[in-house]
């Protein structure tokens, strides 16, 4: 049967088509299990608004477990901290800190896999990894991930979720030394009835939501508040499907969809060659120049 070079390219197109959907069916599931947590050992923070008073323990605990300065208030040496925000009826304190998403975009958008998620849920960062390209600080869709830029030698900061004493079964720094009860360390499925059995008790107390729930595929650490999340500085625009999902299957793609276009230009370029060098013919034998009496080519 002979083929059209337009029959031949669509196949190829139609090859790398396929082994980009076969590609896809049996990386996608596996990406995703490999990048999130087991619903039964994911570890939680509750953080409940209405309890914090101001008092900074938690930053002070976080400093001392990780041999941070509690007087350089550089943004890249707080891995915690508090914003206190005024609000009708008194301030309110805000914590701040890496959410430990479930699915978290810093992860899948490290190129040398310097952060990377415990088997408890913390999403922690190795340095000796790293080679400074800063991607982690552009896909965090809640913009935490710091750089520190006035160092010979700069790294990442973040806060780590105290992954080793996770590991051991005990509470982060902070939520030992929070006096109020406004951190609570737990798992999380746990931590989530909890902040809804106490919505459910106070109504007029707290907003109806749970920050962190859903927000960007759901996150480790949860806030409960009574005042309006978006007048305290969160962010209220951001999707609820993790951000590493909506990119994943596209780049998964790419690959196959690569190895498919080089084979159909392969086979194009192979045709484009046998149309040049067309059929072979039998010419025959060269014919010989006459020559004269002298030895000379005859006129």
């Amino acid at each position: 049967m002979e083929l059209t070079r337009r029959q031949l390219f669509q196949w190829g197109a139609r090859l790398g088509a396929a082994g980009a959907a076969g590609w896809v069916l049996t990386q996608s599931s596996q990406a995703q299990a490999a990048s999130q947590s087991p619903p039964s050992s994911q570890k939680g923070m509750l953080i409940d608004i209405t309890r914090c008073v101001g008092c900074r323990l938690c930053e002070r605990a976080c400093a001392s477990k990780w041999g941070l300065d509690p007087t350089d208030e550089h943004p890249s040496n707080q891995w915690t901290w508090l914003t206190q925000v005024a609000s009708a009826d008194g301030p309110r304190y805000v914590r701040n800190q890496c959410f430990h998403c479930l699915d978290p975009a810093c992860v899948s958008a490290c190129p040398v896999a310097a952060l990377r998620k415990t088997a408890e849920g913390a999403v922690i960062y190795e340095e000796a990894r790293c080679l400074g390209c800063r991607y982690c600080m552009l896909a965090c869709p809640f913009q935490i991930p710091r750089y520190e830029w006035h160092s010979w030698n700069p790294a990442v900061t973040k806060c780590v979720f105290c992954y080793d004493r996770l590991a051991e079964g005990e509470a982060p720094a902070c939520a030992v030394a929070c006096p109020t009860g406004a951190t609570l360390f737990g798992d999380r499925e746990a931590l989530l009835a909890e902040a809804r059995r106490r919505i459910a008790a106070h109504p007029d107390r707290y907003v109806p939501h749970i920050y962190g729930e859903h927000e960007a595929g759901g996150t480790a650490w949860l806030f409960l508040s009574d005042v309006p999340f978006e007048e305290l500085g969160f962010r209220t625009d951001v999707p609820t499907q993790a951000p590493p999902r909506r990119t994943d299957a596209i780049m998964r793609l790419v690959p196959p969809v690569a190895g498919g276009l080089v084979a159909a230009l392969g086979a194009l370029a192979w045709w484009n060659q046998q149309e040049e060098a067309g059929p072979g013919v039998d010419r025959g034998p060269e014919p010989k120049a006459e020559r004269d009496d002298e030895g000379g080519p005859s006129a």
